[in-house]
């Protein structure tokens, strides 16, 4: 499916599919990524953000996460954006029992990560929420004047 939705974005420039598939848009990045196409990078990046910022504020389950550890570098773009939602959306006091046990199948690193973040932040890391706000941070602009167009329309 991730090749199907990468050949129809070569010919669209559209990613198709249904609200609520994280996993599908991870994999794509990871393809992306793996294929050096920063345009889909950054079309997958934002229909990520899009599905979890605009829908509740969701996390995604550790699964989804445990593909972006094992699949790309801790500097990716997605891998740090993956990080700062995690920061800011997640609190594990929030958790069921049940839900805890579920969310202790995230890669130990990125957890530790995670907590720490949330430690040196404090509440304000429930509040503020810059993963959503500002996503073209991810984007991998080569300029600042490249930046500033993606602002207007261009990105």
């Amino acid at each position: 499916m991730t090749v199907d939705l990468m050949l129809k974005w070569l010919y669209t420039g559209n990613i198709d599919v249904p609200k609520g598939s994280v996993r599908e848009l991870t994999l794509l990045y990871i393809l992306a990524d793996q294929l050096d196409l920063l345009p889909l990078r950054r079309t997958a990046l934002n229909r990520i953000v899009r599905e979890l910022c605009r829908h509740n504020h969701d996390v995604p389950c550790y699964h989804i996460i445990r593909l972006v550890c094992e699949h790309l570098p801790v500097s990716s773009p997605l891998h740090l954006w993956y990080l700062l939602h995690y920061v800011h959306h997640w609190n594990a006091f929030w958790e069921s029992a049940q839900s805890r046990q579920y969310f202790l199948g995230l890669p130990a690193e990125f957890l530790s990560k995670v907590m720490r973040a949330q430690a040196r932040l404090g509440l304000h890391s429930l509040y503020e929420k810059p993963c959503c706000h500002d996503v073209c941070f991810f984007h991998e602009h080569s300029s600042a004047e490249e930046r500033l167009a993606s602002k207007h329309g261009l990105c």
